[in-house]
C-alpha cells in the first residue's frame, strides 16, 4: 500500500506540474498576443524634445557663459559616454564589434565578414555605425538617439571655439590654457584656422544628422514586408516621424545655425546669409507658436495661470533670434556690401549694426575695432590730425605716432559719449540708454588713462637726455 501511494503521489505530482507548465505557457502566449495587438492598434505618439532648452542649461553650467570652451568640450565627452552606455541604446550607439548584428551597423564600408570597419575580429574592435539605418519606431523608443548627435555637434563646436580662443590669446601675447599649452601653442594662425574649420565641419555634419533623424520616416522591415516590396506595383508605406513638429523645427534651426557658422568661418558669405535667415525664421516661428499656445491656455484657465516653461521658451527663442543670430546675419550682409565702401562708411555701417552683446569674439565687434584701429593709424601716420594741441594758450607739438593715436581715440570716444547722452535725453527707455552712456563714459576714462601712461613714458625717455635748447 505504501509503495502504491508513493507511486500515485509521484504520478499526481508530475501531472500537476505538467498542467501548471502548460497553463503558464498558454498565459504567456496570450499576453504576448495581446501586447502585439495593443502595439498594432495603438501606435506610439511622437516625442517632444526641447533641444535648445537643454543646451541653454548646460551652457550656463559648464563654462560657455565665461567662454571656457575646453571645459564644455570635456563635459560633452563625459555626457556622450553616459548616453551611449544606456542599457536600452548601447547596442545601437556603441562602436563595438560585439554588436555587429545591430541595425545601426554601417553597410557601405562592410569588411570581409559583413561588418563595417571590420579590420579586427576582437569583441571590442571598432564598428562604424550609421544611425540613418534605424527605423522610426526604434528612434522613437528612446530620447538618447537624439541627444547623442546633438552632443557630438556641441563637442565639435566647443573644440573649434577653444582652438579659436587659444589662437587669439597667443596672438595677443596671453598664455594658452584651453589647449593644454604644449602641443598646439606653436601652431601658426593658418593651422589654427584650418583646425577650427575642420571641427566646425564635423559639428555641421552631426547637426545635419540630428535634423535627418528628426524627419526620419523609415519603416521597420520584416520578412512579409520584404516579400510584398519585391512584388511589382507594391506601394512604399512611410512610418510616422519619431518626434513632433516642434522638435523637428528646433532641429532644423540648430542645424541651420551650425551650417551658417561653418560658412562664416570659410568666408562663404552668401551661404551663411541663407542659413542664418533660415535659423532666424524658424526661431521666430517657434516663439510665435509658443506665444499662441500660451494665449489659448490663458483664456481657458480659470485663474489665468500661465505655463512658466512656455514663457521661458518664448523669451529664449526671441532672444536667440535677435541677439545671437541676427548680428551674425548683419555681419554677413556687411561683408557682401563691403566692396565700394569707404572706411568711414564701413565704420558707420558696423556701428548701426553692432551686436547687443560686447563679447570679445563677436565678429561684428572685432571687425569694428580693427577698422577703427586702421583709421586711427592712417590719421596718425599722415600727421594732419593731432599734430599739435593747445593747452592754456600754449601750443604743444605731438611728435610720436602712438600719442597721436591715443588723442584721436579720445576724440572719437568723447563724441560717442556725447552722442549717447543726446540719445538718452530723447529716448523713452532710460534704462538701456543710461547703461550705454555709462559704458561710453568708462571707455572715455580708459582712453584718458592710456594717454596719460603714454605721456609718462615719453617724459621718462626725455628725462634721460642731457639738458639743452632742443630738450
Amino acid at each position: 500500500i505504501i509503495k502504491r501511494q508513493k507511486k500515485c503521489g509521484t504520478t499526481v505530482g508530475f501531472y500537476s506540474r505538467g498542467v501548471a507548465t502548460a497553463t503558464g505557457n498558454h498565459a504567456m502566449t496570450m499576453a504576448s498576443a495581446s501586447s502585439t495587438a495593443n502595439k498594432t492598434t495603438h501606435p506610439q505618439s511622437p516625442m517632444r524634445i526641447y533641444l535648445h532648452s537643454e543646451l541653454s542649461s548646460v551652457h550656463a553650467s559648464h563654462g560657455v557663459a565665461h567662454e571656457d570652451y575646453a571645459q564644455y568640450a570635456a563635459y560633452c565627452t563625459r555626457r556622450l559616454s553616459r548616453l551611449r552606455h544606456g542599457k536600452a541604446v548601447k547596442k545601437e550607439l556603441l562602436h563595438c564589434r560585439m554588436y555587429k548584428s545591430a541595425l545601426s551597423t554601417k553597410i557601405e564600408e562592410a569588411g570581409k565578414d559583413g561588418v563595417a570597419g571590420a579590420g579586427s575580429k576582437a569583441r571590442h574592435a571598432y564598428r562604424a555605425i550609421d544611425m540613418t539605418n534605424l527605423p522610426s519606431e526604434v528612434l522613437a523608443s528612446h530620447v538618447n538617439f537624439f541627444w547623442e548627435p546633438l552632443y557630438c555637434a556641441e563637442r565639435c563646436w566647443a573644440a573649434s571655439m577653444a582652438v579659436k580662443a587659444e589662437g587669439n590669446n597667443i596672438g595677443s601675447g596671453g598664455g594658452g590654457g584651453a589647449l593644454g599649452g604644449d602641443p598646439k601653442k606653436d601652431w601658426s594662425p593658418g593651422k589654427i584656422r584650418a583646425h577650427s574649420i575642420k571641427r566646425l565641419r564635423k559639428a555641421a555634419k552631426f547637426a545635419t544628422l540630428l535634423e535627418t533623424l528628426a524627419k526620419s520616416t523609415k519603416k521597420a522591415s520584416s520578412a512579409d514586408e520584404e516579400l510584398e516590396d519585391s512584388c511589382e506595383g507594391a506601394e512604399e508605406e512611410m512610418a510616422q516621424p519619431p518626434v513632433d513638429g516642434h522638435t523637428q523645427m528646433e532641429a532644423r534651426a540648430y542645424a541651420s545655425w551650425m551650417r551658417g557658422n561653418l560658412a562664416l568661418e570659410q568666408n562663404q558669405w552668401q551661404t551663411a546669409c541663407n542659413e542664418y535667415q533660415t535659423a532666424i525664421a524658424l526661431c521666430e516661428s517657434l516663439a510665435s507658436d509658443i506665444n499662441g499656445s500660451n494665449t489659448s491656455e490663458r483664456g481657458m484657465a480659470d485663474g489665468g495661470n500661465v505655463n512658466l516653461q512656455q514663457l521661458e521658451l518664448f523669451d529664449f527663442f526671441t532672444t536667440r533670434a535677435q541677439n545671437v543670430i541676427a548680428p551674425l546675419l548683419r555681419y554677413c550682409h556687411y561683408e557682401l556690401q563691403e566692396k565700394g565702401m569707404s572706411p568711414t562708411e564701413k565704420i558707420s555701417f558696423l556701428q548701426s549694426s553692432s551686436s547687443v552683446s560686447d563679447k570679445p569674439h563677436d565678429p561684428l565687434q572685432t571687425k569694428l575695432h580693427s577698422l577703427k584701429e586702421q583709421s586711427l593709424q592712417s590719421q596718425a601716420t599722415s600727421g594732419s590730425s593731432m599734430s599739435q594741441i593747445t593747452f592754456r594758450e600754449n601750443t604743444i607739438a605731438v611728435e610720436t605716432k602712438e600719442l597721436r593715436m591715443a588723442l584721436l581715440k579720445i576724440q572719437d570716444l568723447k563724441s560717442d559719449w556725447e552722442g549717447g547722452n543726446n540719445d538718452k535725453s530723447g529716448s523713452t527707455n532710460n534704462n538701456n540708454a543710461s547703461g550705454g552712456s555709462d559704458a561710453n563714459f568708462m571707455a572715455l576714462l580708459s582712453g584718458y588713462d592710456d594717454a596719460i601712461s603714454l605721456t609718462n613714458q615719453e617724459l621718462k625717455q626725455l628725462a634721460t637726455l642731457k639738458s639743452g635748447p632742443a630738450v
